[in-house]
């Protein structure tokens, strides 16, 4: 296999110096003569000879980025320089390892992930057998040195406490590896973040095919909904799996309600993720309700589980407290329950769609979220799962 591997990297390497152009010789470029000799150092097995990593890395860095580093820039805006290409990354985060293989950067790329990922078997199949790193929250840093990650990517503007931990430990225990930020579930910062991954991965086509069906999604939600005069938007009260936590201005998921052309009711509390008394949401009077599910005493549901009784229980239980029989949503039908995995992840403009949905059926009689839903698993995710018949994400 060693082998094998090697004379992959000297026929690659050779290729590659045959077809590229002369680098300019400036700082720590890849030239023309540094490549040769390193290929013959290879063949020779000379002391100083470069691995078949380092060579590949080196043909790469001389074909493809006209043998100069290159700097890139992260989701926190962070410019970062590379003198190779990622081959080797540990990720934290779920929804970083999802718009990756959004992008065809998979297990040949990343050789670590998160404990909750390979615990995701039917959405992250190929993750099963990977190395767990820990968590963010606890993270297993003799795994993590073990795989000699290149990089390691974080979150950028959630748990932000931990993340730069595990930055400043990975720091001091091998100062070399650059830590990245990435979030890749708000829509205020996806777009940014699949181009800002495109351009660091070298998968700039790919984050521009993401792109076109993520905008075909989105796009006219906004426009349909972006001509609602304020006192006409729909009245919305989502709460969290825990009961009676809200969302207020300044959350990622009063976003997608005001993005979904909603109003929240409790956008005026003085926190992001406020308790609210039960009393206040009736007297505020939305005409929908929306339930998250997934995780805490909610925990069913979404990829790995396709009975819908526990989310038609939830949703029952939910419009049956007491005082809620006043309640316009509980009134008129409009209680909806929404899984986690299509809301608080990379496949957030799925939840936003249904929101839509929800909240304007009269205004997107055209709108399928489960199509969408459906395109984006098979054409992006590469999975072979039939969302229509599969999982339960939504209810009703």
């Amino acid at each position: 296999m060693a082998a094998t591997c090697r004379l992959a990297a000297i026929v690659i390497a050779c290729m590659l110096l045959a077809a590229a152009a002369p680098a300019a010789e400036t700082g720590a470029a890849v030239t023309r003569e540094a490549l040769a000799t390193a290929i013959l150092d290879h063949l020779t097995d000379s002391e100083s000879a470069p691995s078949a990593d380092d060579l590949y890395g080196m043909a790469y860095v001389y074909r493809y980025w006209g043998g100069q580093p290159k700097t890139v820039t992260d989701g926190a805006g962070r410019q970062i320089t590379l003198d190779r290409p990622l081959t080797r990354i540990v990720v934290f985060s779920s929804s970083t390892t999802e718009t990756l293989r959004s992008l065809g950067v998979g297990p040949d790329v990343v050789v670590g992930v998160q404990k909750y990922d390979i615990e995701n078997r039917v959405f992250f199949p190929e993750y099963r057998d990977a190395v767990s790193v820990g968590s963010v929250w606890s993270p297993d840093y003799e795994a993590i040195l073990s795989l000699r990650p290149d990089a390691v990517f974080v979150y950028a503007t959630v748990c932000t406490a931990e993340s730069a931990e595990v930055e400043k430990t990975m720091q001091r225990l091998t100062p070399n590896t650059p830590v990245f930020r990435f979030d890749c579930h708000l829509p205020e910062t996806y777009r940014d973040e699949v181009r800002l991954l495109g351009e660091i991965f070298d998968r700039q086509e790919q984050a521009v095919r993401l792109l076109a069906f993520y905008d075909e999604a989105m796009t006219p939600i906004a426009e349909r909904t972006g001509s609602i005069p304020e006192e006409e938007r729909v009245s919305v009260y989502y709460e969290y799996w825990n009961d009676y936590k809200s969302a207020a201005a300044g959350s990622g998921y009063h976003n997608k309600i005001v993005m979904a052309g909603g109003q929240n009711i409790f956008a005026d509390a003085a926190t992001a993720y406020p308790e609210v008394d039960p009393e206040a949401v009736i007297a505020r009077n939305p005409a929908v309700v929306v339930k998250l599910y997934g995780s805490g005493s909610a925990n069913f549901g979404g990829y790995g589980d396709s009975d819908r009784e526990n989310p038609a229980m939830l949703a029952a239980a939910v419009a049956g407290r007491p005082g809620w029989g006043a309640i316009d949503a509980v009134r008129d039908g409009r209680v909806h329950c929404i899984h986690s995995d299509i809301l608080g992840t990379a496949a957030h403009f799925v939840g936003i769609a249904y929101y839509a949905k929800w909240f304007y059926p009269d205004l997107f009689p055209d709108l399928d979220p489960a199509e969408i839903h459906h395109r984006y698993i098979t054409e992006f995710q590469g999975l072979s799962y039939d969302v229509r018949t599969e999982g339960v994400f939504v209810f009703p």
